[in-house]
């Protein structure tokens, strides 16, 4: 649901509270089917708002050509989300040759354990 393109659909990792929360890093692993050459990617948070539990604030994001050995793309914060939960994009330094993308939550807003995406979508190179 996060790689579908309705962005009133979403992903978001198993929800519990207290000693049984899913804890950080949490990630999701996208296999497009084919070999891209990607510039980058974009993330959106799920927008209905009423968990934002969900949204992931420290991230990674990996590449694999055959699903098990992975490179780091990048690494960042996606900074205010909470405040202003629109796509975020990021374009990465090279371009990465891969089949399958991987988003990784080192940390959710709020310091919450959880992690969710209405979208991810990797920005193809033409």
């Amino acid at each position: 649901k996060a790689f579908d393109g309705d962005p009133e659909t979403f992903r978001h990792t198993s929800w519990a509270e207290g000693e049984n929360a899913p804890g950080h890093p949490h990630h999701l692993t996208i296999d497009m089917g084919a070999e891209y050459t990607i510039v980058g990617f974009s993330y959106l948070p799920r927008q209905d708002r009423h968990v934002p539990d969900g949204m992931i604030e420290d991230w990674r994001f990996d590449v694999s050509q055959n699903g098990d050995d992975r490179e780091t793309a990048a690494e960042g914060s996606f900074g205010n989300i909470l405040n202003d939960p629109t796509r975020r994009i990021t374009n990465f330094t090279s371009p990465k040759r891969c089949r399958y993308i991987r988003l990784v939550s080192l940390s959710g807003v709020l310091g919450k354990p959880y992690a969710g995406a209405a979208e991810i979508n990797a920005l193809i190179q033409d």
